[in-house]
C-alpha cells in the first residue's frame, strides 16, 4: 500500500523524502498504516476505500469524485469517517461530486441534488427545494425516494 500510495504522490512530482512522510501520514489519519505493507489487493473492502481516500487526498485535487461512498462496505465508523471527510474536503474549497441511491445523504451533504435515471434529469436544485417538492407529493420524487 505505502508503495501504491508514493507512486500517486509521484505523480504530483513531490520530492522522495515529500512523498514518503506524506504518505506515512496519510496512511495513518486513515487509520491502515499497519497495512503499509500489504498489497491493496489483499485488504478488506473498506480497507481498500481508505486507501482510495488516501489516493484522493494524495493528490490534492479540487474535485473529489465518489462513486457510491456510502454504500461502499464501510462500517458505521468508516462511514463516519467518510462524512467527516467530505465535509472537510468542502470546507477547504473542494467541490465533492457523488453518486448515490440514498437520498437522505444526498440531502444531507449536498447544496445541490441531481436526480436522474437512464440519463433523463428529473431533478436539478437545492435539496431544500427537493424536500419541498417532495413533502408535496411530488409523485417523480417520491419514487426516487421510496425505500430511505
Amino acid at each position: 500500500m505505502l508503495e501504491n500510495l508514493e507512486t500517486w504522490i509521484n505523480l504530483y512530482e513531490r520530492s522522495d523524502e515529500d512523498r514518503e512522510s506524506e504518505a506515512v501520514a496519510l496512511l495513518e489519519k486513515f487509520g491502515i498504516i499497519s497495512h503499509s505493507r500489504l498489497l491493496p489487493s489483499s485488504l478488506s473492502r473498506g480497507q481498500r476505500f481508505k486507501l482510495a481516500l488516501t489516493c484522493y487526498h494524495a493528490v490534492r485535487s479540487m474535485i473529489g469524485l465518489f462513486d457510491e461512498p456510502f454504500a461502499s462496505g464501510l462500517d458505521p465508523s468508516g462511514l463516519k469517517e467518510m462524512k467527516a471527510i467530505m465535509r472537510e474536503a468542502t470546507s477547504q474549497g473542494q467541490a465533492v461530486v457523488y453518486t448515490t441511491q440514498l437520498v437522505r445523504y444526498a440531502l444531507e451533504f449536498s447544496d445541490r441534488v441531481l436526480v436522474v435515471d437512464n440519463g433523463a434529469i428529473y431533478f436539478d436544485g437545492p435539496p431544500e427545494k427537493f424536500k419541498r417538492q417532495l413533502a408535496e407529493g411530488d409523485e417523480v420524487l417520491t419514487k426516487f425516494s421510496e425505500g430511505e
